[in-house]
């Protein structure tokens, strides 16, 4: 019975040990955290909440760039902002700006890992959202020099000639028969199946298609893309249902892009002759491996061709609500 007791006073001794040296550890982490922002603190808003921070400043009826305004002539062209668990920094100086842009450019070139990037962007395999990188900087190689190169629209000029005269037949058909014409419609139509073409070799979209369905879930994804959600900055939190929106859109893009895949699979055109589009362009370049990091191969050849799709529709179509989906890639 002593042996017992002996033993269980040993046991409680060591497990005192370890409480107090994990307390000592947490307490040198948080003074050297503190230490560190204290050599830089920027400028802050008061007023900031546990969990939540500065979210509260920013909501209500009043324009988001006007609330920034304010709090910049308030507190300077350089401050910070919580939220929730990120820490953002507001710059509002043009010299200031330049200097982030131009001269610091390599370190502003990262990108923030949203959370609604990781469910619409293949878990950020597009590499317009993924962080700069040997992956961005070679898939946007391959894309520059294989798919935008002058060479390369020379070579797929002859889809560029068919999609014009195409237009042109249906605009003289509604005319001839006096119907009211829709030149937005006609126009995008036009635009989605010359980006298409050269992505994926297939003539997709028409007026009243099957391509209706996956053009209207390109148009959610272009809204759903730049939405600030509450989960950006509280993970554990999705107010309005956003990710679950986000979630039903890429199941419908995924379906598709899988059908261009497999059907390129199918077909596997190796030759040399054969006009290639950008789904055999990356199948070619993912042989060796070299940019798979934490993607599967599937995922990296239809996230880049749904990306160049709707970075080309943001182009071609400027009325839409996501023209930053392009800037993105820059």
């Amino acid at each position: 019975m002593e042996s017992i007791t002996t033993s269980m006073d040993s046991i409680k001794r060591v497990a005192e040990g370890l409480a107090s040296l994990l307390a000592l550890f947490f307490i040198c982490k948080i003074w050297q955290k503190r230490k560190r922002e204290g050599r830089c603190r920027l400028s802050e808003p008061n007023g900031s909440w546990p969990i939540v921070g500065h979210l509260d400043l920013l909501t209500g009826t009043t324009p988001l760039y006007r609330t920034i305004a304010a709090l910049s002539e308030k507190h300077g062209p350089l401050f910070s902002l919580q939220l929730g668990q990120m820490h953002a920094i507001v710059v509002s100086s043009m010299d200031l700006a330049k200097e982030c842009f131009t001269v610091n450019d390599r370190a502003f070139a990262g990108r923030p890992q949203l959370e609604g990037w990781k469910h619409l962007a293949y878990d950020r395999a597009m590499f317009s959202f993924s962080p700069y990188g040997p992956y961005f900087c070679e898939l946007h190689k391959i894309v520059a020099t294989e798919q935008l190169s002058s060479q390369q629209f020379e070579l797929l000029k002859h889809i560029r000639v068919d999609e014009v005269g195409f237009l042109m037949r249906r605009l003289y058909g509604s005319c001839r028969n006096h119907e009211p014409v829709e030149m937005k419609q006609h126009l995008t139509c036009m635009a989605l199946n010359i980006i298409l073409r050269m992505i994926a070799g297939k003539w997709y979209f028409d007026l009243d298609g099957e391509g209706k369905e996956f053009s209207e879930a390109l148009d959610e994804f272009a809204n759903l893309v730049g939405m600030f959600t509450v989960s950006d900055a509280i993970p554990w939190l999705d107010v309005g249902g956003h990710l679950n929106a986000m979630k039903r859109v890429h199941l419908k893009m995924d379906e598709v892009a899988s059908a261009w895949l497999a059907e390129h699979r199918r077909k596997e055109s190796s030759s040399a002759d054969e006009k290639r589009d950008l789904i055999d362009v990356v199948i070619k370049e993912l042989d060796d491996g070299h940019l798979f990091e934490n993607h599967q191969t599937d995922a990296i050849i239809k996230a880049t061709g749904m990306v160049v799709d709707i970075e080309g529709l943001m182009d071609s179509v400027p009325e839409t609500n996501s023209s930053h989906v392009s800037s993105t890639s820059s």
